[in-house]
């Protein structure tokens, strides 16, 4: 509502975050794109820096409509850039299409490509390979 009490319409064209706050949890959440999509999406901020880690929880359930729980699908994306890249494709792409665009993505830190080509970092390690890189790597 706004202001004014009059219910107003807000889409990612007029809105870039959203802080979310509840008796359940809080969080900041911004209008993003994925590489390769032409469609915006609302996506959770986890850990911010040079390199941003966004995330959204995949829930699952069975055909008997019973929860087999979900995961968090994560995404990466340069500080103050609009588009992000998610490197958790299905499983049969596996480590080799991870690293061959990880090596692009995370070009200019040498020491980040030295542990993914020695598989210290694996496709799952996002979380850690961001806070890696902002911990050596970002400015």
């Amino acid at each position: 509502f706004h202001e004014n009490g009059k219910k107003e319409k807000l889409d990612h064209r007029t809105v870039s975050k959203i802080d979310y706050g509840s008796v359940w949890g809080t969080g900041v959440f911004y209008y993003k794109i994925q590489e390769g999509y032409s469609g915006v999406m609302l996506i959770e901020l986890i850990k911010g820096g040079a390199i941003n880690l966004y995330g959204v929880y995949m829930h699952q359930t069975s055909f008997d409509g019973v929860s087999s729980g979900g995961n968090i699908l994560y995404f990466l994306g340069r500080e103050n850039e609009d588009t992000l890249t998610n490197f958790e494709r299905p499983q049969q792409y596996g480590q080799a299409w991870f690293e061959t665009y990880a090596k692009e993505f995370f070009a200019d830190c040498d020491p980040v490509l030295e542990k993914i080509e020695s598989k210290e970092f694996r496709r799952l390690d996002l979380p850690e390979i961001a806070a890696y890189y902002n911990s050596t790597c970002g400015n």
